[in-house]
Order: C-alpha cells, then sequence, then structure tokens
C-alpha cells in the first residue's frame, strides 16, 4: 500500500529538491500522477484535458504488461 502512495501523491506539491525532480519523473509513469491532478484542476475550476489525456495514455501504457501476462497464460493454458 505504501508503494501505491508514493505512485500517486505528487511530491512536487509540497517539496522543492533534486530528488522530488527524480522523485517527479518516476511518478509521471503511472496514471495515479495525473489523476490527483485532474482531481485539484477540477476542484479549482481550471482546464484539466491535457491532465486526462496523459492519464488515458498512461492508463492503457502501464495496463499493456498485465494484459500481455494474461493472455499469455490464458494461451498456455489452453
Amino acid at each position: 500500500m505504501m508503494l501505491v502512495a508514493i505512485l500517486i501523491t505528487p511530491f512536487k506539491t509540497f517539496m522543492k529538491s533534486q530528488f522530488v525532480d527524480l522523485l517527479t519523473c518516476f511518478q509521471r509513469i503511472f496514471p495515479g500522477y495525473y489523476l490527483i491532478n485532474v482531481t485539484a484542476k477540477i476542484l479549482q475550476n481550471t482546464s484539466f484535458s491535457l491532465d486526462l489525456i496523459w492519464f488515458v495514455i498512461t492508463m492503457m501504457l502501464t495496463s499493456v504488461p498485465f494484459i500481455l501476462t494474461v493472455w499469455i497464460k490464458l494461451i498456455k493454458k489452453v
């Protein structure tokens, strides 16, 4: 659970350092980073379309390894 929380909460919102910039680059790979940004922008009544697009893209890209793994296991089962 802690790993999931680390990947979802963007550290750049409450800290500034080189290490946080490195973590932010890593967090941008996962959809949770963009989901938090979308939620914040909805609450602030600002445009969230770009973050929503990135959310969908990262959701699809991070789902591919899982889908391939399940697909390969189903093929080997048959």
